[in-house]
C-alpha cells in the first residue's frame, strides 16, 4: 500500500525518523510491497484567513460548543488543528487521485511496531466492509465488537464501537477517502473528532475498526516526557484540557459520566465488550534499534 506521511517542510528531522523506521520495515516486506509518499504538511503559521473562512464553519463550531462544554473549547478551533484537518484532506485527495483501494494515512510524530511492515504491504487482512481501520492507540478504553473479524500478526482487527481519538495512523478505503473530501468541504471540528468521536453523527458514517494490540504510537504517547517529535497541535490540546477540566459546569460533567455509564452499559448488552487497548513496547521501531546496537 502507499503510506502518505504528512509532514512540514520545515522538520526535515521528522521527515529523517520516519524514513529511517520505513527503511527498517521495508527489509521485511516483498519489493514493491509499500511504498512512502510525503504530503506537504499546512503550515498553521502560513494560514491566510481566506483560506480559514472558506474551510472552518465557526458558527457549527460555537453552536456545538454550547451543547459541548467537555469536548469542544469555547474558543473555537486552534488554527494548528485547522492545518491539521486541511493536510488530513490533502492525503484523502491523493489517495483518490492514486485509484488504489486502500492506503495508510500517517503524522510525522509516530513510532511502528515491527508488524507494522506486514500491515502496511498487505491488503487481505483488511475486513472486507472496513471504510476505516485505525492502527495507533490513543484512547485506551474502548468498546469494539467481541469476537475479531479476522486476526493477523498476531493482532485482532476488532469492530470499533466507541471514541477512540487520534489521527497519527489508519487505513482508508479510496471510496471514503472520497466521501470524506465531500463531507468536509467546511468543517468545525478536528479531524480526530469528525472521523473517530461518538459525540457527532459522522463516526456513524462509516465502518470503523481498531487493530489490537496497536501497531503505532505517537511519540508523546510512547515516551512521555522524554519524547522527541511532540504533535504540533499537542500542546495546545493539553492546555485546553486542563483548562475545560477545571472550569467544566455542573451540568457538563453530569452529561459526561451519563455517556460514560450508557457506553458500560452497551458493553453489557450486545455483541460488544470493553477492550483495553495498548502498544506492546518492545515492538516498537526505537526499542529494536537500542536493542540492535547493544549486540
Amino acid at each position: 500500500m502507499k503510506c502518505y506521511l504528512v509532514n512540514l517542510d520545515k522538520t526535515p528531522d521528522r521527515l529523517a525518523f520516519i524514513e529511517e523506521q520505513f527503511d527498517y520495515l521495508l527489509a521485511g516486506v516483498p519489493e514493491g510491497s509499500m511504498e512512502l509518499v510525503r504530503v506537504s504538511a499546512v503550515d498553521a503559521a502560513e494560514l491566510d484567513e481566506q483560506t480559514i473562512a472558506k474551510y472552518y464553519e465557526k458558527d457549527h463550531y460555537s453552536f456545538n460548543a454550547r451543547f459541548f462544554p467537555n469536548v469542544l473549547s469555547a474558543s473555537g478551533m486552534t488554527r494548528g488543528e485547522i492545518a491539521c484537518f486541511l493536510s488530513h484532506r490533502k492525503c484523502w485527495q491523493k489517495i483518490v487521485e492514486a485509484r488504489e483501494d486502500y492506503a495508510v494515512v500517517l503524522e510525522d510524530d509516530i513510532i511502528f511496531s515491527d508488524t507494522a511492515g506486514q500491515f502496511f504491504s498487505e491488503t487481505a487482512w483488511i475486513p472486507e466492509d472496513a471504510d476505516i481501520i485505525k492502527l495507533e492507540v490513543l484512547t485506551r478504553k474502548i468498546i469494539t465488537g467481541i469476537e475479531p473479524v479476522t486476526q493477523f500478526q498476531g493482532k485482532e482487527i476488532l469492530r470499533l464501537y466507541s471514541s477512540s481519538l487520534g489521527t497519527a495512523a489508519y487505513v482508508i478505503s479510496r471510496k471514503t477517502a472520497e466521501k470524506l473530501l465531500q463531507m468536509t468541504e467546511r468543517f468545525f471540528i478536528p479531524v480526530d473528532h469528525f472521523m473517530f468521536s461518538t459525540f457527532f453523527p459522522y463516526f456513524y458514517e462509516f465502518i470503523c475498526y481498531q487493530v489490537v494490540t496497536a501497531v503505532c504510537i505517537q511519540d508523546i504517547e510512547f515516551r512521555g516526557s522524554r519524547c522527541v517529535y511532540r504533535s504540533t497541535i499537542h500542546t495546545e490540546k493539553e492546555k485546553f484540557s486542563r483548562r475545560i477540566r477545571k472550569l467544566m459546569g455542573t451540568g457538563a460533567k453530569v452529561k459526561r459520566e451519563l455517556i460514560r455509564i450508557f457506553l458500560q452499559i452497551k458493553s453489557r448488552f450486545g455483541l460488544r465488550k470493553k477492550v483495553l487497548n495498548f502498544f506492546n513496547s518492545k515492538e516498537a521501531f526505537i526499542f529494536r534499534k537500542k536493542e540492535n546496537s547493544e549486540l
